[in-house]
């Protein structure tokens, strides 16, 4: 299955942002084809997706990004922080949440098997 541009989308994110974590100006970062490589082997995916993501923010203004001698330095914008911020925080409240269920259905197959084995229990002393 194709990842979707909003997936590929975070992945540039996240790559940028450890790039701007290392090194947050313009004029020494590494260039956007060196932060962004490893993305194709790591999510196999290929350069058009890449362009498609970066297209994707681009056109919502979550990247920054100049034209240098060596190449383009893209780093995320304020929005694009804003963004990843906000995607991460919804993916832990989401792991929260099938983990808060997960544990109310233990508890009610705990609850479920006691009783069976009460029952069974009762009836085998009578």
């Amino acid at each position: 299955m194709a990842a979707s541009t909003e997936q590929i989308a975070i992945w540039i994110l996240m790559a940028l942002k450890k790039e701007w974590e290392r090194d947050p100006s313009h004029l020494t970062c590494r260039t956007e084809s060196v932060v962004l490589d490893p993305l194709k082997s790591r999510h196999k995916i290929k350069d058009a997706d890449i362009n498609r993501g970066i297209h994707f923010l681009i056109t919502r203004q979550m990247l920054s990004a100049i034209n240098r001698v060596d190449g383009r330095a893209t780093l995320p914008s304020e929005r694009g922080f804003e963004h990843l911020a906000a995607y991460l925080a919804a993916q832990k409240q989401e792991a929260h949440r099938k983990q808060d269920v997960r544990f109310k259905m233990y508890a009610i197959i705990i609850a479920i098997v006691a009783a069976v084995i009460a029952y069974l229990g009762y009836k085998l002393w009578k």
